[in-house]
């Protein structure tokens, strides 16, 4: 991946209006999920499958994801979408032990609504094309009847979420409050992985089996970007912000402790400035949310 600049993000940048953001996100996060299913198919048709593709697009999935979770959409909130689609955080790896034990038997055996969120998340796909794969005990065909029930379920779920998000209205309000989540969202996990100081744990990210935790969080810097521009015209100070964020120069390549260390202060410190600034600017009041850990 390039370095992230403004550059990369013209087809963005020409968004006539908040509304249209979540629109595009959505249809985003939409595409990528029957892309996800289509590439499901194909490994499950594979005699020896290589999980490369369909990790692949899982990355996608999940970057994709997490863009919408930053929004902080009425309807994932309605939905209560925290650990539906990426299981995070999950810190003693319950995921694991929920999985092996759902593989032990068919998708069918419960109803989807009595099945655990973690069996039937993004996050159950990943771990099933990674950890399980690599289990001697899971043939490929109760890995492919549970990847084809999860991202089936996956894309229902979704075509829900659009449907009632499309009730709602999005505009600068929202786009204030979308901005201070996805700065809040990277915080939350750039925190959680960086809690000791002294050395960086990726595997208390999201994503870290399919090693998709650093592209994560590369696209909710490139979000970021996005409410820099968007907003550009109304608080000149976000120059300044922006500037600071282009200055650690981040690339694919995963950043030193002492980088990230210091990546976490300037998102703690934007998220704040966000919050009271930006929004007192605007007259905007930003409430609780699901990522302060209040």
């Amino acid at each position: 991946m390039k370095k992230i600049t403004t550059a990369t993000l013209v087809f963005l940048c020409s968004l006539s209006s908040a509304e249209e953001l979540a629109n595009q996100r959505l249809a985003e996060f939409l595409n990528h999920q029957q892309s996800l299913n289509s590439a499901i198919s194909d490994y499950c048709q594979q005699s020896t499958p290589s999980a490369e593709s369909l990790t692949e697009h899982w990355q996608e999935a999940a970057i994709s994801w997490y863009q919408i979770a930053g929004l902080q959409l009425p309807a994932a909130e309605f939905m209560q979408t925290e650990y539906s689609y990426v299981f995070w955080p999950d810190p003693k790896d319950r995921l694991r032990g929920q999985l092996n034990q759902a593989l032990s038997q068919s998708p069918q055996a419960l109803p989807a609504n009595q099945l655990a969120s973690a069996v039937k998340s993004l996050s159950a796909i990943e771990y099933i094309a990674t950890d399980a794969a690599k289990n001697a005990s899971f043939s490929l065909e109760q890995r492919c009847q549970w990847l084809t029930f999860i991202s089936d379920h996956q894309i229902v779920q979704t075509k829900q979420l659009l449907e009632l998000q499309s009730l709602y209205e999005f505009e600068t309000a929202e786009m204030v409050n979308a901005f201070h989540g996805t700065a809040l969202s990277a915080y939350s996990q750039v925190k959680e992985i960086s809690a000791r100081d002294t050395r960086i744990i990726w595997q208390l990210a999201p994503g870290w089996r399919s090693d998709s935790s650093w592209p994560i969080q590369l696209g909710l810097i490139e979000q970021l970007q996005l409410f820099f521009d968007y907003f550009a015209e109304q608080d000149a100070q976000l120059a300044s912000w922006q500037k600071r964020l282009l200055a650690f120069e981040f690339s694919a390549q995963k950043p030193e402790l002492e980088t990230l260390l210091a990546y976490r202060d300037y998102l703690s410190e934007l998220a704040e400035y966000v919050e009271h600034d930006l929004a007192s600017q605007l007259d905007i009041f930003i409430g609780f949310n699901n990522f302060d850990g209040d």
